[in-house]
This record gives C-alpha cells, sequence and structure tokens, in this order.
C-alpha cells in the first residue's frame, strides 16, 4: 500500500477544523472550563516550582550558615511547597486525562456516526481493503486526542518554565541569563547542524 504524505498545511487546517467542532459541540462547553482549569491549574504549578527554587535556595543558605532556627523555618516551607506542587500538579493530571477522555468520547462518537453514514461500513466491508474499522477507529482516535494534548500541553507547559525561569535567572544576572540564551542556542545549532 502505497502512503501518500500529507502537507503540514492541510494537516494543520484539518487540526484546526477538529478542534473547532469540539469546541463549539455541546461537549464543548465543559472543555473550555477543563481547559481554562488546566491552564491556571499549569499557572499555578509554575509559580510554585519557582517559589520552591527560592525555598530551596534559603533552605541550603540556612544549612551552610548553620541557622537552627531558620533551618527549621526552611524545612516547613519545603514541605509545605512541595506537598502544595504534589496536590496542584495532581489535579493538573486529573483535568488532563478528564479533557482528553471527553475529547475521545466526543471523536469517536462522531467519527461512528461518519463511519454509518451513507453504508461507509458496508461499502469498506466489500472492498476488503480495511479490516476491523470500528477497532481502528477506536485505536486512532484515543492515539490522536492523548497524544495532541500531551503534546501541545507539554509546550505550553514548557514555554511558562522557560519564562518562569528566565525571570529568576535574570534577577540573579542579567549577563549569566545572556550567557544562558547563547549557549542553548548554539547548542541546539550545532546539534541540528550535526544531525544532518
Amino acid at each position: 500500500m502505497d502512503k501518500q504524505e500529507t502537507p503540514l498545511k492541510t494537516t494543520a487546517v484539518r487540526f484546526v477544523r477538529a478542534v473547532k467542532i469540539f469546541m463549539t459541540s455541546e461537549a464543548g462547553i465543559k472543555a473550555r472550563w477543563l481547559l481554562v482549569g488546566l491552564v491556571l491549574l499549569l499557572c499555578g504549578l509554575n509559580a510554585l516550582n519557582v517559589v520552591n527554587s527560592y525555598v530551596g535556595r534559603n533552605f541550603m543558605t540556612a544549612i551552610a550558615e548553620r541557622q537552627t532556627a531558620e533551618f527549621s523555618q526552611q524545612a516547613i516551607f519545603y514541605i509545605g511547597v512541595f506537598a502544595a506542587s504534589t496536590v496542584v500538579a495532581v489535579f493538573a493530571r486529573f483535568v488532563e486525562e478528564r479533557l482528553a477522555l471527553l475529547w475521545r468520547d466526543f471523536l469517536t462518537r462522531r467519527a461512528v456516526k461518519l463511519y454509518l453514514a451513507d453504508a461507509t461500513y458496508f461499502h469498506l466491508g466489500y472492498s476488503g481493503k480495511l479490516t476491523h474499522p470500528d477497532q481502528r477507529i477506536a485505536d486512532d482516535v484515543r492515539s490522536f486526542t492523548v497524544t495532541t494534548l500531551s503534546f501541545i500541553l507539554m509546550i505550553f507547559n514548557s514555554a511558562l518554565t522557560i519564562l518562569a525561569f528566565s525571570g529568576v535567572l535574570w534577577s540573579i544576572s542579567p549577563f549569566l541569563f545572556v550567557v544562558a540564551v547563547v549557549y542553548a542556542a548554539g547548542g541546539s545549532y550545532l546539534t541540528i547542524a550535526l544531525g544532518r
């Protein structure tokens, strides 16, 4: 079977259309709320990570300077921030899973509805080119929704983390920030150049 490559622009247009159909559906209302909640949770998690870096610094300073009272106080803060980060991360993961499940349910129902329309199932079965289309629909929809949502959230969370910790690094030393950016850009360029 020949595989034809689909142009990136066509894929992007189809993806945007699929997301738009989902977001404007009845399930899309709940999905929008879940997405807003997820974005807020990820912002909160990144804020807690920044706070954790400062608390960790103060904790290590108290250890190095042998300040018992400060050490105890920073240890309590450290545990508190860690506990809060854990709770927020768990809720973020839960909301991500709920959103993926909602999208998967919607897309599966839509795909099955289109599969059953106009006797498509009969034409596919008669041609013999595709075996077990119902199973393929379920598997492909699951793969698409989970992978796409995870990828988009990973990019969003990474961008938030870069912005948050860029601010931390800039507050320590603007020169160090510039060196880190140049180092990362140079390393990425060399990796791409050597990979060709």
